[in-house]
C-alpha cells in the first residue's frame, strides 16, 4: 500500500501490476494482459512486460518494486507506470550477489521496501533473503543458496525453505513467511534469524503461542503500527494475526473450507480446493494493512481483493445525558469509518439504533431506548 490508501497488486496471471484505489477503482499501471505473452522490456505502461510478477513493495515516494519471478529480476515501477529493470538479468536465474544486471536471483517471490529506498527480496528459489540499495547493489542477508532448512542464527548460518512474503515494521525488521517451513521468521537488520511463530516441517491450523501454533503454506505477512503481523495462511483458507509476543489467533476464515462467502471471523471463505502438493496459491496469496488497520488480501484463486476490518469491542461508556436524552461515544477507528451504534441493558440483548461514519472520534447521538441512561451498556460495531 502507498501512503493514500492505494493497493497495488501483482497480477499473476496476467503479467501485469494493478492499482486498486480506496474506492475500489482499479487501474492497470504497467504491463499488458496476456498470460501467453510474458516478457521482460522496460518501458511505460502498457509497453513494459513482465513474466509472472509475484510481490511488490511501495516506497513513500509511491515508486513500486516488483519482484518478477518468472523474469529472475527485481524491477522498479514510478507513480507515472515508467518500468526499469533494478537487479537482476532477464531470463538468467543464480544466486550472485553484485550490482545491477550483474546480480542474479532465483524465482524472486516477495519484496519489501525500508524507510531508506532498499528493497528487501524473498529470493525463494534460493532460499536466501536479498538486500538491494536504491541503486541496485545485492547482497544476501539471510540464508544460504542452494541450502533450504529451518536453522536460525546469523545471516548465512540461518537456513530458509523456500520464503515467500515479506513485511518490514518501522524499525527495519523484517517478517518472512517461510512457506515450506510452515513458520514465520524475524530478521532484523543486522541480519539475526528467529522464528517467531509456527514449527518446521509440522504443518497445521492451531492458534497458540510460538511454536505451540500451526501453519500450513503461509505466503504473504504484513505488519502494523504496533508490531502485529497479519499471515495469508494459504492452505487454510484463514487470515491470522501474530502478536509482538508469538501469540497467534485466526482473524477470518475457516481451517479446511474455502470459498469466497464474506462475512464476519470464520464465516468468511478464501480460496479455491486446487489440490495443489506445493505453495503455488489456493488460498489468500498475501496481505497489506493500512494506517488504520484495515486489511487488504489478494485472495488468489478466487481472482479478488478483498478487505477485512475489525468490529470494536464491546464496551462500558460513560454517557454525558444531555436533556435532549443524547449520549456521547468515543471511535477508535480513522476518519470515515462506519459504525453500527447499538445499547444494551444486559450485554447479551444489543439494541441498534443508528449508523454514523466518524469523523472526529467521538459521536453525538440521540438515544430512543426508554431506560435510565446509567444502566445501559453501548457499544459501536464497525461495519
Amino acid at each position: 500500500m502507498d501512503n493514500a490508501g492505494n493497493v497495488y497488486a501483482a497480477d499473476y496471471g496476467n503479467n501485469t501490476i494493478r492499482k486498486v484505489t480506496p474506492a475500489g477503482v482499479v487501474t492497470t499501471l504497467a504491463g499488458v494482459a496476456c498470460f501467453d505473452c510474458p516478457g521482460s522490456t522496460d518501458g511505460t505502461g502498457s509497453a513494459a512486460r513482465f513474466n509472472q510478477p509475484q510481490g511488490v513493495g511501495v516506497d513513500s515516494a509511491g515508486n513500486v518494486y516488483v519482484a518478477d519471478s518468472g523474469n529472475h529480476t527485481l524491477r522498479k515501477v514510478t507513480a507515472a507506470g515508467v518500468v526499469t529493470t533494478l537487479a537482476g538479468l532477464a531470463g538468467n536465474s543464480g544466486s550472485m550477489d553484485g550490482l545491477a544486471s550483474l546480480a542474479r536471483f532465483n524465482n524472486p517471490w516477495g519484496a519489501a521496501v525500508d524507510s531508506a529506498g532498499n528493497v528487501c527480496v524473498a529470493d525463494t528459489g534460493n532460499n536466501t533473503i536479498r538486500n538491494v540499495t536504491p541503486w541496485g547493489l545485492v547482497t544476501t542477508l539471510a540464508g544460504l543458496a542452494g541450502s533450504p532448512g529451518s536453522t536460525d542464527g546469523l545471516g548465512g548460518l540461518a537456513r530458509f525453505n523456500q520464503p515467500s512474503g515479506l513485511a518490514l515494521d518501522k524499525a527495519g525488521t523484517l517478517y518472512v513467511a517461510d512457506t515450506w517451513n510452515h513458520t514465520i521468521r524475524k530478521v532484523t537488520p543486522a541480519g539475526v534469524v528467529t522464528t517467531l511463530a509456527g514449527s518446521a516441517g509440522a504443518p497445521g491450523s492451531a492458534d497458540g503461542t510460538g511454536s505451540d501454533a500451526r501453519f500450513n503454506f503461509p505466503s504473504g505477512v504484513a505488519v502494523d503500527s504496533a508490531n502485529n503481523v497479519y499471515v495469508a495462511d494459504d492452505h487454510n483458507f484463514t487470515l491470522r494475526r501474530v502478536t509482538p509476543a508469538g501469540v497467534v489467533t485466526t482473524l477470518a476464515g475457516l481451517a479446511g473450507s474455502s470459498g469466497s462467502a464474506d462475512g464476519t471471523g470464520s464465516v468468511a471463505r478464501f480460496g479455491q480446493s486446487l489440490s495443489l502438493g506445493s505453495q503455488f496459491s489456493c488460498g489468500p496469496g498475501s496481505v497489506a494493512v493500512d494506517s488504520a488497520g484495515n486489511l487488504y488480501l489478494a485472495d488468489s484463486a478466487n481472482c479478488t481483493i478483498r478487505k477485512g476490518w475489525a468490529a470494536v469491542p464491546p464496551t462500558l461508556d460513560t454517557p454525558v445525558v444531555l436533556p435532549n436524552r443524547s449520549v456521547q461515544l468515543n471511535l477508535s477507528g480513522a476518519a470515515g469509518s462506519a459504525y453500527t451504534l447499538q445499547a444494551s441493558t444486559n450485554l447479551v440483548d444489543w439494541i441498534p439504533w443508528a449508523s454514523v461514519t466518524n469523523t472526529s472520534g467521538t459521536v453525538m447521538i440521540l438515544d430512543p431506548v426508554a431506560v435510565h441512561y446509567d444502566k445501559l451498556f453501548y457499544r459501536a460495531l464497525m461495519q
